[in-house]
Parts: structure tokens; sequence; C-alpha cells
């Protein structure tokens, strides 16, 4: 399972004209400089689709087995007949 949320739009720049034109952008983050040619631009995420599943907790199986056991417990082990009348 992936979180698409979390992942980051960078993008690398070694042009000084190209890093004015990416620094002046509305979705700029961060700018880290890795030397004097080479610097990364973190850009926030404009639109995020979401196209794989995310984990949401406990599956179906767990938890019809949860609930099969917790009344399990609560029953008798004997049931005894229910007679609705005649």
């Amino acid at each position: 399972m992936e979180n698409v949320r979390l992942h980051k739009n960078i993008e690398l720049v070694h042009n000084q004209a190209r890093l004015r034109r990416v620094a002046a952008k509305p979705t700029y983050k961060t700018s880290t400089i890795f030397n004097k040619d080479l610097v990364a631009v973190e850009l926030y995420k404009t639109k995020v689709s979401l196209l794989k599943p995310i984990y949401c907790g406990m599956s179906i199986l767990g938890i019809f087995s949860f609930h099969f056991f917790l009344f399990a417990l609560h029953l008798p082990s004997h049931p005894t007949p229910v007679h609705t009348g005649d």
C-alpha cells in the first residue's frame, strides 16, 4: 500500500534563469543547494490523483473474526430450544 499524498515534487535545476522561474511559482516550498551548479527545488503538490489503494486499518475478515469471537463468548455453550407456541 502506498500513500500518494506523501510523494514530493522535486525539480533539479542547473540554470540560474530556470531557478528564478521555478522559485517565482506559487507552489514553491523550499530549495537545497548541492553545489554551485545544482539546486533541488521542492514544490507543493497542485493535485493528487488517488489511483493506488490506501490502507484503511482492519480488513473485513479481521472485523468478522473479531465479532464472531466477541459474540461466541456471550452465547451459552448448549443453546436451549425456543418454543414459539401452537
